[in-house]
Formats: C-alpha cells, structure tokens, sequence
C-alpha cells in the first residue's frame, strides 16, 4: 500500500483532511492500535473507491476500478 506520510499528502493534496486533523487521527489510531487507514476508512471521512482513486491521482497512474 502506501506509507502514513504518502497518505498525508494524498489526503492534504484532495483537501480530504487537512495535516492537523490526519494528526489527530493518527494519534487516536495509535492509541485504538489500529492502521490509520483503517480508522480513516471505519469513520467513513472518505470511501474505499475514492481513496485509491486520490492515490492513483497522486502517484500519476490511472484509477481501475475492478469492481
């Protein structure tokens, strides 16, 4: 997948969740013992599909959904 720090800019970069609230999450992540991609997922601040689509934006690929 990607790092905490590419999702950061990834989610900053779509204006999804500006740094100080990604840092909030992730310190609640920290504290749940869970991935913050999963905290971010599980409180629905973004979908699945648009989450990857933002990834796949960010790195400069094509989005595929394959569903």
């Amino acid at each position: 997948m990607f790092t905490d720090e590419q999702l950061k800019k990834i989610l900053s970069k779509q204006k999804i969740l500006d740094k100080g609230g990604f840092d909030k999450l992730q310190a609640e992540a920290t504290k749940q013992r869970k991935k913050i991609i999963d905290l971010i997922l599980e409180k629905k601040i973004v979908s699945e599909e648009n989450l990857y689509e933002a990834a796949a934006q960010h790195f400069d690929l094509p989005f595929i959904n394959l569903k």
